[in-house]
């Protein structure tokens, strides 16, 4: 075979080319996912916020510029449980997992349980009484 055959099924000029592509491809992947992660963050600002300690946890998480991974990383707790917490399909958050979070956030647990009871303060108003039944004499 002769060199200007082997050039023109992928020798050294065409695997340099292939090379620039394929960084070239990379990069535009790293940018497209960059900008969808740009338009979630977006998306979410219309919603309406999650009531309750899975939406005391992603508000703080958010604040502090973390990422979900970030803080199931930081917390060693799953990132399934944790966006489970965040969603509140997660039926109860255990004690050990609340430290963990706290712990993932930099906060004390009790930081924690202030937030979310600033954001969910509880009824004050003292619960009706049922009327007594009137045949009851």
């Amino acid at each position: 075979m002769s060199i200007a055959n082997s050039e023109l099924i992928g020798g050294p000029p065409f695997a340099e080319a292939r090379g620039s592509a394929d960084s070239l491809l990379r990069e535009k992947i790293a940018e497209l996912e960059a900008e969808v992660a740009r338009l979630r963050r977006v998306a979410r600002v219309g919603r309406e916020p999650r009531q309750g300690f899975g939406g005391t946890i992603q508000r703080l998480r958010e604040a502090k510029g973390m990422s979900l991974s970030d803080l199931a990383r930081a917390s060693g707790c799953g990132k399934p449980l944790v966006s489970r917490i965040e969603r509140e399909d997660a039926p109860k958050v255990e004690l050990r997992n609340l430290i963990k979070l706290a712990g993932g956030l930099g906060l004390r647990p009790s930081e924690v349980l202030a937030a979310y009871e600033s954001e969910n303060p509880p009824n004050t108003q003292d619960e009706p009484i049922a009327p007594a039944n009137k045949d009851q004499n």
